[in-house]
C-alpha cells in the first residue's frame, strides 16, 4: 500500500523539533483547529473534545457510525529525520445507557503530501473494536513511521475513529500522551497494514510498512494455515479437513507487499487460522501476526434473501434481552455456504458460523437464543451485535429508514448478497410494526423491495407462547420460522411432501406445478412465484409477475482493471451480477496471444504482468455469464 507522495506547498502549523509531546492539558479551542499542529474533521462537542477527568485531560472522541467518522490530525516536519515513531495512550468510557453496546473502531494512518492522502494504517486495539466501558487503565500503542517519511517535511498523523451502524451511541475513546520520537536505528518489526483478507479461493495480497528482506518473504513455508478452533456458538458443523498450503510467495509493490497462491485453495465459507513466521524487514526485524478467524466467502446477488424479520417483542424486556429475529432463504439449487458473512444495517450480526444452507432451506439469526428456542422449540444462531429498533424503544421519536443487508468477506466494491430498506414511521410498513408479529415475505418473489410484498404473519391463528422470563407472564407471538413452519408463502406437495408448488406462468395465464425445491430459482427467474396460484398470506392475488419490472439495484454494474496504467500487478474486479472469471487472455494490440490465465470463478482476480514488454493490451475476460474485453497500459 504506497502512497503518491508529491510536492506540495500547501504548508500547514508543523511540529519542527522532535521529541514532541501532547498531554492534552491545554484548553481546546472550539474550532477545527483545536490546539497547535493539530486539526480535526468536526467541531461538534458531542464528538471530539477534551476530556477532563480531575487533574488529568485527555482528547476524546466519539463517532456516530461507520460513515460518520471523526479524524483528529497532527502536523509534523520531519525534515533530517529518520527511524521516527509515536506511542501513545487510549482508553474508554462508558457513552449512553446499559442498552448502548456500540465498539468503536481506532486506526492511525500517515500522510506525506500534507493530508492529501493517507495510507499504511494500523488498526489500534481489538478486531472488533473497543468495548463500550470503563476499561480499568489505558493501553500503550506504538505506530512506527514508514521509511517513505523519513525526511519529509508535510507529514500528517490521523487519528480516525469510526463505529458500526444503527442508533446506538459508540464507545467514547480516550487518547493521551502522544509522544513522537526519532530512535537510532530502525528497531521496529513492520506491521501489516489494513485488513488481511483473501482476494480470491487461491489468492491474498497482504501490505506491509516496510520493505521486507526478499528471502524470508519469498518463502512460502514462512506462511502457515490451519483449519480454525470454532468458538462454540460458532460450531455448528464439524471443520474441514482440506488445510490449504501456500505454493507460491512473491514480493511485489517495491518490497511492501507480498501475493501469495494457495494449492489446495480455501474452502469458501471455512474459518482458518493464519501465520506468520520469519518475516523480516531489511534490518531484520521479525514481524508476529496471526489470524484466527481469516475466510473468503462471496456469494452473488441473489444466492440469499430475507423472508422474514420478528423485531417487535411485546414484553417489556430489556432491548438487550429482547426476542427479535431475521430468517433467510437459499433459492438457488446449490448450499450456500454463510462462514465470514455478516447481516448489517438494522442490526450488527458478525461473522456467521461455518454452516451451510442448502436450496429451499431457510435459517434464523436471532438475538436471543434461549428465548427463541423455548419459544419456537428449535434453536437458531445468535448475534452478539446490536439490534433492530422501533419506535417504543425511542420513547415515541420518529426513527429514520432502516436497512438490512447481507455484506460478503469481500467489503468493498462487491455487491450485497441481499438488501432491504423499510421505515416503520410511514405507511405502509408502519403497519407492519405491530407486537408480536413477524412480518414476513410472501410468495418470494424476486423483486421485494416494496413494502406490499411484506405482510404481517398469522400462523393460521395459531400463537406461539413466549415468556420473556419477567414474574412468568406469557405473551402471544405470531411467527413462521424455517421451512417446516412457514404456512402460504411455500407449500409442500408431493408424495413425501419433500417438493413445493409454485405458480408458474404461461401466455395462457397461471397453473401450479409441484417441483424440487432446488428449480426453485429459475422458475422466479421465468416470472413465476413460489406458493399457490390463489393468492398471497394476506389472501391478496398478487403474482410477482405483475409488479413492476424495475427492481431496485443492490449497486452499479462494474468492471474495472487497477491499477492502469500498470508495472506489477494487474486486479480485475468485476460486479457478481456479471458473472464470476473463468479466463483472462492477455492479448497484444495485433491479436496476438500473450498469455491465458484461469481463474478459478473469482470476481476479484490478480495477475502479474511486470514480464511483458510496455505497451497497450486487450485484456479479453470470460465469466460464466459472458465476454468482456478491457484495455491495459504497462509501462
Amino acid at each position: 500500500m504506497v502512497l503518491t507522495f508529491g510536492i506540495t506547498t500547501d504548508l500547514t502549523a508543523q511540529v519542527d523539533d522532535l521529541p514532541f509531546h501532547e498531554d492534552f492539558e491545554q484548553d481546546f479551542k472550539r474550532s477545527k483547529d483545536f490546539l497547535d499542529n493539530w486539526k480535526a474533521n468536526t467541531t461538534d462537542s458531542k464528538l471530539l473534545g477534551q476530556q477532563n477527568e480531575g487533574s488529568n485531560r485527555s482528547l476524546y472522541m466519539v463517532p456516530e457510525g461507520e460513515h460518520l467518522t471523526i479524524n483528529a490530525d497532527l502536523s509534523l516536519n520531519l525534515s533530517g529525520k529518520n527511524h521516527v515513531y509515536m506511542a501513545f495512550d487510549v482508553a474508554t468510557r462508558k457513552n449512553g445507557s446499559r442498552e448502548d453496546q456500540k465498539r468503536t473502531k481506532l486506526s492511525v494512518s500517515i500522510s506525506t503530501d500534507g493530508g492529501k492522502t493517507f495510507g499504511f494504517g494500523m488498526k489500534i486495539g481489538p478486531e472488533m473494536g473497543m468495548s463500550n466501558t470503563d476499561s480499568k487503565e489505558p493501553k500503550n500503542y506504538k505506530y512506527p513511521f514508514p521509511p517513505l517519511a523519513n525526511g519529509k517535511r508535510n507529514v500528517v498523523i490521523r487519528f480516525k475513529a469510526k463505529a458500526g451502524g444503527g442508533p446506538h451511541k459508540a464507545a467514547k475513546l480516550l487518547i493521551d500522551d502522544v509522544k513522537v520520537s526519532e530512535a537510532l536505528s530502525d528497531r521496529f518489526a513492520p506491521f501489516i497494514c489494513g485488513e488481511v483478507s483473501p482476494s480470491s479461493l487461491r489468492t491474498m495480497r497482504i501490505d506491509f510498512s516496510e520493505p521486507l528482506a526478499l528471502l524470508q518473504a519469498e518463502n512460502p513455508r514462512n506462511y502457515v494455515f490451519t483449519v480454525a478452533e470454532i468458538p462454540q456458538h460458532l460450531a455448528y458443523v464439524s471443520p474441514t479437513n482440506k488445510v490449504p498450503r501456500v505454493n507460491r510467495a512473491r514480493v511485489i509493490n517495491d518490497g511492501y507487499s507480498v501475493l501469495l497462491g494457495f494449492s489446495p485453495a480455501l474452502e469458501q465459507g471455512e474459518y482458518y487460522t493464519f501465520n506468520l513466521k520469519n518475516i523480516t524487514d531489511l534490518a531484520g526485524n521479525d514481524t508476529k501476526f496471526t489470524l484466527d478467524n481469516l475466510v473468503y466467502n462471496v456469494p452473488k446477488p441473489g444466492d440469499l434473501m430475507f423472508t422474514e424479520v420478528l423485531f417487535n417483542d411485546p414484553s417489556g424486556a430489556h432491548p438487550m434481552d429482547k426476542l427479535q429475529f431475521v430468517e433467510i432463504f437459499n433459492p438457488t439449487n446449490r448450499p450456500v455456504p454463510l462462514g465470514g458473512l455478516r447481516i448489517k444495517g438494522a442490526i450488527s450480526a458478525h461473522n456467521m458460523p461455518n454452516v451451510k444452507v442448502y436450496p429451499g432451506k431457510f435459517w434464523v439469526v436471532t438475538r436471543n437464543a434461549e428465548a427463541f428456542e423455548q419459544t419456537f422449540g428449535f434453536p437458531a444462531w445468535e448475534w452478539k451485535g446490536s439490534w433492530i429498533q422501533y419506535d417504543e424503544s425511542h420513547e415515541g421519536e420518529t426513527i429514520e429508514s432502516q436497512q438490512l443487508y447481507i455484506q460478503t468477506t469481500v467489503h468493498h466494491g462487491v455487491s450485497y448478497v441481499d438488501k432491504m430498506t423499510f421505515n416503520f414511521s410511514e405507511e405502509p410498513w408502519k403497519s407492519l410494526n405491530e407486537a408480536g408479529r413477524s412480518m414476513e415475505l410472501c410468495n418470494i418473489p424476486r423483486n421485494k423491495w416494496t413494502p406490499e410484498t411484506w405482510v404481517l404473519a398469522n400462523n393460521q391463528g395459531k400463537p406461539y407462547e413466549y415468556y420473556a422470563g419477567r414474574n412468568n407472564v406469557s405473551f402471544d407471538i405470531f411467527a413462521t420460522p424455517l421451512y417446516e413452519h412457514r404456512k402460504n408463502s411455500i407449500k409442500t406437495c408431493g408424495v413425501s411432501g419433500k417438493k413445493i408448488i409454485v405458480c408458474h406462468k404461461t401466455p395462457r395465464g397461471y397453473h401450479e406445478l409441484c417441483i424440487d425445491p432446488a428449480d426453485l430459482r429459475s422458475h422466479l427467474n421465468h416470472g413465476d412465484q413460489a406458493g399457490s396460484c390463489e393468492g398471497d398470506c394476506s389472501n391478496n392475488i398478487t403474482f410477482r409477475s405483475e409488479l413492476e419490472e424495475e427492481t431496485i439495484p443492490i449497486t452499479d454494474t462494474y468492471l474495472t482493471v487497477t491499477p492502469n496504467p500498470v508495472r506489477e500487478m494487474a486486479t480485475i474486479n468485476i460486479s457478481p451480477d456479471l458473472g464470476a472469471i473463468q479466463l483472462v487472455k492477455v492479448l497484444g494490440i495485433n491479436g496476438r496471444k500473450m498469455r491465458q490465465i484461469e481463474a478459478d470463478n473469482q470476481t476479484i482476480f490478480s495477475f502479474p504482468v511486470n514480464d511483458l514488454p510496455a505497451g497497450m493490451y486487450l485484456l479479453q475476460i470470460r465469466t460464466d455469464l459472458g465476454s468482456y474485453t478491457e484495455r491495459l497500459v504497462v509501462q
